[in-house]
């Protein structure tokens, strides 16, 4: 058994609570199925199981969810914690963004 997270998210939780009231629920709507609006907690959107599973050369299974993608949403949501409390930024530091 591995203990690589099996839920991966294609939208980071930490972007979706930046749409929330409390820190954790979100209104959301599955256009797929069809479902009317409800409110779920952010762990629960916008994610696909093993999206970003590999397998190595010897068998063993990684993610890029823990190993990549952890870290640059850790530094995007310091980022973006930044812009919230500044009123104005530099075009130099907007610029910076366009990459992220």
């Amino acid at each position: 058994m591995s203990d690589n997270p099996k839920r991966h998210h294609y939208i980071p939780q930490a972007f979706l609570r930046n749409f929330t009231m409390d820190d954790k629920h979100i209104w959301v709507c599955d256009k797929v199925k069809k479902s009317p609006i409800f409110s779920t907690n952010v762990i629960n959107v916008g994610l696909e199981s093993n999206l970003y599973t590999y397998l190595t050369k010897k068998k063993k299974e990684g993610s890029l969810e823990s190993t990549l993608f952890s870290k640059i949403d850790g530094m995007a949501k310091n980022t973006v914690d930044k812009l919230k409390k500044m009123k104005q930024f530099q075009i130099k530091k907007k610029q910076i963004l366009l990459y992220i």
